[in-house]
């Protein structure tokens, strides 16, 4: 239960640059997980991600098909570990405005605790 509690209280200091990165990213990393799986598939299935070479159609993955797949696994896994640490471990930067006013050409600082 403590570990629901922490994280009722770490989404509630999330303000919404906060909300927009994350939404954000959990798009990226659906769209990118799709693409990723999908291309596996294809390649298992003895489909090639560029088609036909030279007329013919090829029945083996080529290097640059295994070399894409590598690259958008590795961009996932990135993307995956960007996504948590922002949920989980990122400090959450709690920002206090400071009042000021300008009077005769000087900054004063307003204090609002009484």
């Amino acid at each position: 239960m403590r570990i629901i509690e922490y994280f009722k209280e770490r989404f509630k200091k999330f303000k919404k640059d906060d909300y927009i990165l994350l939404g954000f990213l959990f798009v990226f990393l659906i769209i990118i997980l799709y693409f990723t799986i999908s291309m596996t598939i294809s390649i298992a299935n003895g489909y090639t991600l560029f088609g036909y070479q030279n007329g013919e159609a090829e029945t083996v993955p080529s290097y640059f098909d295994t070399v894409c797949l590598s690259l958008f696994w590795v961009l996932s896994s990135l993307l995956l570990i960007t996504f948590f640490y922002n949920l989980i471990f990122k400090k959450i930067k709690d920002k206090k405005v400071v009042k000021k006013e300008i009077v005769d050409g000087k900054t004063i600082y307003i204090d609002d605790e009484k």
